[in-house]
């Protein structure tokens, strides 16, 4: 399945807007609908249900759907309930103003990967040999190239790069926590990491990387070598999980 319809599954966990989405993922493209049956046939239930008229979740599809939907939201709540608690330790101890953490983090259930993000550092999943970011960096270069003011290179050496817009803590209470959820597939790889990994390598060299190596920790100890010898400028953390 590709990844721009992995996130079409997010939305549905997330919003809840079953039977709409529960039809577009079922009449996009035949690769679609062979992912479905594939899914059903591994959990031995009906997940969707087409009838003449629409296509619909049955009851077994909205517990499977509706369990990442709460997963999602209940690490959302943690996070804002911990960006509230750092504001108020600054509160009261004026020596911490500004503290805060960036946090990326994924959660396996069975085949279901749920992602969570706030700040600058990425979740990747490794795939058929290509490398898919799955998180969007919540600086301020990142928000100028989506707005279109910025390319990708520009971004990439400009001076307020490090700015970050987003994050656990910090000045300011209230945080955006990004969440997905995607479908993992047999091979798959997921990659975190810390922006002190991709300021120093491309994704074409990360890729490479794990093109090479199958062993995760072994790739992992690559990936922060190669990290410091191209000048590791921040700390570099990396993280891989191989699913088989």
């Amino acid at each position: 399945m590709e990844l721009r319809h992995l996130r079409t599954i997010a939305a549905v966990a997330r919003h809840g807007s079953f039977t709409k989405a529960a039809e577009e993922l079922y009449l996009a493209q035949s690769a679609i609908s062979q992912q479905i049956r594939r899914l059903e046939t591994e959990l031995g239930v009906e997940v969707f249900r087409r009838t003449s008229r629409k296509v619909e979740l049955t009851a077994e599809g909205r517990v499977i759907l509706g369990y990442a939907q709460r997963v999602l939201a209940d690490f959302q709540a943690a996070l804002r309930q911990a960006d509230s608690r750092l504001i108020e330790e600054q509160a009261q101890h004026p020596e911490l103003k500004g503290m805060g953490t960036t946090l990326t983090m994924a959660y396996q259930l069975n085949w279901q990967l749920c992602v969570l993000h706030v700040g600058d550092s990425r979740a990747y999943v490794y795939r058929d040999s290509q490398l898919h970011q799955l998180t969007e960096d919540h600086t301020l270069t990142a928000q100028l190239v989506r707005m279109g003011q910025l390319n990708a290179e520009e971004a990439g050496r400009h001076q307020l790069r490090k700015v970050i817009t987003n994050v656990v803590g910090g000045d300011t209470a209230g945080i955006h926590v990004e969440a997905q959820a995607l479908e993992l597939q047999p091979n798959d790889r997921v990659l975190l990491c810390s922006d002190g990994l991709t300021e120093m390598m491309s994704n074409d060299e990360i890729t490479a990387v794990l093109d090479a190596l199958s062993d995760p920790e072994v790739a992992c100890h690559t990936l922060v070598e190669r990290a410091n010898d191209a000048g590791g400028r921040d700390n570099i953390t990396v993280v891989i999980a191989a699913f088989e």
